[in-house]
């Protein structure tokens, strides 16, 4: 199945494994031009030159954490500089921490919410100005969870990080539409 996107630029964050990853080589062997994003560079080197051979085009590794915002820029702003363009954002990093909330630190919350929640905020407002220049569609990708539609136990902190995901691509939508941007939130389970 053609999906179209020969010659787009994506990024796509948590892209060393699990969904980032496939997600990642998918676009690749489609013909898109893959940023893969992952927090260290030696996974990203191994990652990218196996995408690469498998679909035969070029990859990019980069190294950045998606809860910083300085990070956040060098990345977007290598991309921007390499390709010249951003088509596709895939949001995709997270972690989960689970456990009664009295049981977590205050340093696990603050984790869990500045990857699932903030790191995807601010990769989709440093790409967002790069993916409005070329006035040609482009995609906002969110992959959230299940968690973003019921809580459950154990999982307050990390339920609320996707319950805030899931209202952030909502409320994107129509800031978006008008730009081409198309915004997307895939709730995967378990």
């Amino acid at each position: 199945m053609d999906l179209g996107i020969e010659g787009k630029v994506a990024i796509v964050t948590g892209g060393s494994n699990g969904i980032g990853r496939a997600a990642a080589e998918r676009l690749s062997m489609e013909g898109a031009l893959v940023a893969v994003v992952s927090r260290t560079q030696s996974d990203l080197d191994q990652v990218a030159l196996e995408i690469s051979e498998l679909s035969g085009n070029e990859v990019l590794g980069i190294a950045a954490d998606v809860s910083d915002e300085k990070s956040v820029e060098s990345m977007v702003r290598v991309v921007a500089r390499k390709w010249n363009r951003i088509d596709i954002l895939v949001n995709n990093a997270g972690i989960g921490k689970m456990g009664y909330l009295e049981q977590l630190s205050a340093a696990d919350i603050e984790k869990v919410l500045a990857t699932n929640l903030l790191g995807h905020i601010l990769g989709t407002k440093h790409c967002l100005p790069v993916m409005k220049q070329h006035h040609a569609y482009s995609d906002l990708i969110f992959i959230g969870s299940e968690s973003a539609r019921q809580g459950g136990k154990e999982g307050s902190v990390y339920c609320a990080s996707k319950f805030g995901l899931r209202g952030f691509a909502q409320s994107l939508r129509p800031e978006c539409a008008k730009a081409g941007v198309r915004v997307n939130l895939i709730n995967p389970g378990a």
